[in-house]
């Protein structure tokens, strides 16, 4: 019963109005996969089943509970700092979102859209708040740079279902790849985790492939360490 419920407090969110609404509501208070809020439930109900004990089930209901509203509270902080980081810039983002890393709510990743571009970077939320300035790229304007794409083909119907499931925050890599900036191993990279590819030369009938990038390299790891850390990143 709660399943819908939980699905509204991850990143990538769920259709908690369905049927009356195919809005994706979508909080960005925990990631999508996190053992640290994942786990100790888990642990909690075992052991309430096999002690018969309903006190653990309570612990882990509570732990559940202060996670949460920990998470939201950081989402607030972070929001905020982001929208001070642009403020800095000169920018006057037309939204903004944030979203917590994999499996912590220390560093968080942030996309912004301003005058056509998105703009990523990393927060850390400790005592302080700490920003890790990222990268910009162009959103996607399929006029401008998939002039070839038959707006009845296949494909475009494809790129239209992956503008859904990605809120619009598509970019183009390459000539051919389409991509979802609001995920990424380092969260101040764009760096996809997924998105699709197009040919050119396919017919009408023809669909995108999807492809999926999660492999993480030490290079990025160690990164990602050092944001956790709270420590300075040389370029």
């Amino acid at each position: 019963a709660s399943h819908g419920l939980l699905d509204a407090w991850t990143t990538y969110g769920t259709l908690l109005l369905w049927p009356f609404s195919d809005m994706r509501v979508a909080w960005n208070v925990v990631s999508v996969v996190d053992p640290l809020f994942s786990l100790p439930l888990g642990i909690g109900v075992a052991l309430a089943f096999l002690l018969r004990q309903a006190r653990w089930s309570c612990l882990a209901l509570g732990w559940g509970v202060l996670y949460l509203l920990f998470g939201l509270w950081q989402h607030d902080r972070v929001e905020q700092a982001a929208w001070e980081l642009a403020e800095r810039r000169g920018h006057a983002p037309t939204r903004l979102d944030a979203k917590p890393g994999f499996a912590n709510l220390l560093v968080w990743k942030v996309v912004y859209e301003y005058q056509g571009r998105f703009y990523v970077d990393a927060i850390r939320a400790g005592s302080v708040m700490q920003p890790y300035p990222g990268v910009d790229i162009q959103k996607l304007d399929l006029r401008q740079h998939l002039r070839w794409l038959d707006p009845a083909s296949v494909q475009a119907e494809d790129i239209e279902r992956f503008r859904w499931f990605s809120n619009d925050y598509l970019a183009l890599r390459g000539n051919n790849e389409i991509i979802d900036v609001r995920y990424s191993a380092i969260p101040n990279e764009i760096q996809p985790l997924w998105g699709i590819r197009l040919n050119a030369q396919a017919d009408a009938h023809s669909h995108v492939e999807y492809f999926t990038e999660r492999e993480v390299n030490a290079r990025q790891t160690q990164k990602l360490l050092t944001m956790l850390r709270g420590e300075s990143i040389e370029n």
